[in-house]
């Protein structure tokens, strides 16, 4: 198993726990997609599974969502999907592999305030049926799942934003709680 991200602390905890070959990549740029890969294949002979699990950002209204926050909620919840399934499908063609693109029930109803993440988990789904349209014919299974909030130190943040904007005195617990 290999585990890639831009953050190597928290690749590194999951690599102690799992045994997983570490690679630090922005999986939304282009050449490091494409030498993440090659270091994949070189180091394993082949890929069999590729899930894409980046995202966050973008918790703001339409009005309130600048470019640059805009640009950050598409290059990293739906570019680094992109991208780097991108680099690794030819490989997935050879070895009859798996797409796994992690959305979020966002990608299915849109929330308040939430314009840049919502936009990019819808665009997920159709960037999963694209890829199972396109390459599914030729052995690669793609599917995305939707889950809702997951507790994690980075989502505790995001919904203590959320809880703010929506009202909520309680934090990120009533968030949770309300959602």
């Amino acid at each position: 198993m290999v585990v890639l991200g831009r953050r190597v602390e928290p690749l590194e905890k999951v690599a102690a726990d799992t045994g997983a070959h570490v690679i630090a990549c922005d999986a939304s740029d282009r050449e490091a997609a494409e030498g993440a890969a090659a270091e994949i294949v070189g180091k394993f002979g082949r890929i069999d599974v590729v899930v894409a699990n980046a995202g966050g950002h973008g918790l703001s209204s339409v009005v309130d969502t600048g470019d640059e926050e805009w640009e950050l909620a598409l290059r990293s919840n739906l570019s680094s999907a992109f991208v780097f399934c991108r680099a690794t499908l030819p490989t997935l063609v050879e070895t009859g592999g798996q797409v796994v693109i992690v959305s979020s029930l966002a990608g299915l109803f849109a929330g308040p305030n939430v314009a840049g993440y919502t936009v990019a988990k819808h665009a997920l789904i159709g960037l999963t049926r694209s890829i199972a349209r396109d390459y599914g014919p030729k052995g690669v299974r793609a599917n995305a799942v939707c889950p809702g909030w997951v507790r994690t130190p980075m989502a505790d943040g995001e919904m203590d934003q959320f809880a703010e904007a929506a009202g909520f005195d309680g934090g990120h617990d009533e968030g949770y709680r309300r959602v």
